[in-house]
Order: structure tokens, then sequence, then C-alpha cells
């Protein structure tokens, strides 16, 4: 591995996990600085935690209490969720059903009342018993990319451009604005202290983009030099506090928290009216 399981500072909790599946671990001192943004803790996806899942992992979401890791049929023969805590213990594990198949349901998120992915054109709708309840048609295939801002969906798919989607009903195709185009999107969160989208990607170079909701570029950052690929990633407010998860591609599988608030600014705040206004 290229770093050590981290975590939590003095009277922090620390986030344990496994392997490619997940796994836990014992407390530790934080680094000080890792990449763009310090690294509050890590879960790791390990074979002692998801079993056969780890290794395939590729999406994740917070639905308020507990992660979802969405990962392939490559180890099982079924796409899986696997619930975790935010203390790497696993809740439980279920197939992911609507059919998933391959690496199943990528990014995934959560919109208050139900959890959304997608492994095709559909975007998914799992309801807070992991269940498959619904689903609307999407801009990508698949629709990798997934976040919510309390109004509209945001999805990308690798190079395929940042769009988004207006919910209209459920079978039917979403209205879709596409925006703006970044390199190897794999995830997307919203982020809503500033109004902006974190976007994970998949291109090897360990980037991590903003954007206001309206796909203007705000700027680049790096998970650089622990990790260079991504899955998917989420925003969650847990006992660190708001933290971006992001899922690194690894040996194992990692889900890692960064402190964005302790960063570099996304954006100076008193340019900030001024930008949102040139793009509203």
């Amino acid at each position: 591995m290229r770093k050590a399981i981290l975590a939590l500072a003095l009277t922090a909790f620390v986030a344990v996990g496994a392997s490619a599946t997940e796994d836990a671990t014992t407390p530790g001192i934080p680094s000080a600085l890792d990449g763009s943004f310090p690294i509050l803790g890590e879960i790791a996806l390990d074979e002692a935690l998801l079993g056969g899942s780890a290794d395939y992992c590729v999406g994740v979401g917070f639905d308020g209490d507990n992660f979802w890791v969405s990962s392939g049929d490559q180890g099982t023969g079924t796409c899986m969720f696997s619930i975790i805590d935010e203390f790497g213990n696993l809740v439980d594990q279920v197939p992911q059903g609507a059919g998933a198949s391959g690496w199943g349901h990528r990014d995934l998120c959560w919109d208050g009342t139900y959890m959304y992915g997608s492994f095709s054109t559909m975007v998914n709708a799992f309801a807070g018993d992991y269940q498959y309840f619904n689903f609307f048609i999407g801009y990508h295939n698949p629709n990798r990319a997934q976040a919510w801002d309390g109004s509209y969906f945001y999805t990308a798919n690798f190079s395929d451009p940042l769009t988004r989607m207006e919910f209209t009903a459920w079978g039917a195709p979403a209205t879709c604005t596409p925006l703006a185009s970044f390199d190897g999107v794999y995830g997307a969160a919203y982020e809503g202290g500033e109004d902006i989208l974190y976007l994970t990607s998949a291109n090897y170079t360990g980037d991590l983009y903003t954007c206001t909701t309206d796909g203007f570029p705000l700027n680049v950052y790096t998970c650089m030099p622990e990790y260079d690929i991504q899955g998917g990633c989420t925003m969650a407010c847990i006992s660190l506090g708001d933290v971006l998860c992001v899922l690194q591609q690894f040996g194992p599988d990692m889900l890692t928290f960064y402190d964005i608030g302790a960063g570099p600014s996304p954006v100076d705040a008193s340019s900030w009216g001024t930008i949102k206004a040139m793009f509203r």
C-alpha cells in the first residue's frame, strides 16, 4: 500500500474499514496534509469486511446514517450494496436488484428518500430498506456520476459532459441540460455550503474538480500522492464533521474522508456573488 490506514485525531473516532471490501483498523495519528486536503480518516474495503465484493467497489452514497458502497459482480456473481457505518462496521450486504450486472450501479446519491444509481440509461431508485423502487431515464449510458442538490440531479460519464437532470416522472426521460466537460469524471457530490459540485476522476492523474451547479469550472485539486484513480464520491455529515468521502480505486479500495474546509478555498468569497451572477 502507498499509505497506511489513517485515522482520527484525539477525541474524534477512527474511520475504520477493510480492504477491497470493508475492513477494520486501529486508531492512529492523521497526517498533516494529504494532496490538496487533509485526510481525516479512512475505511479499507477489503475481504475481511466485504468478502468477495472486495476489489470491485465503484460507487458510494450516504443516506444520513450509513454509507452505501456499490460493487460489481466479478467476485460474487451478484452486484452488491454493502452498507457500512462511519466507523467501518458492516451493517448489511444486499444484492443491488434492478437487473444490475457487470460493474453494476456506479456512483450513488441520496435525495432524502431514495438512493439513486445507474448501470444503463436508467437512473434507478432504491428505498431506505435497500430495495429497488423505480427509475427515470437519464442522459448517459451509464449515468455514471450522481449528485443531487435539492432540486436537480447531476451526472457525467467519463468525458461525456456534466449534465443537469430534472426529474419529471417515474419511467420517463428526465429533462437534461449538458453543462460542461471535465476529463475522466466518475463521481459527483453536491456541497451545499458553497453551492458547488465536487467531481472525482478516473484518469490516473488524481484530479478532483470543483464547479458551479451551472458547470462553470472553479478549481482542480489532487488526491496525489496517495491516490491517482477514483470511483464515486459523496458528502457526509459524520462525527468527523462535514466531509467529502471519495471511493479510491486502490489495493484495497478505500473510503477516504477529506476535510475540504481545511484545504485551499475553491473560490475567493468576495468574488463568488459576481461569478454566480455571470453564470445563472
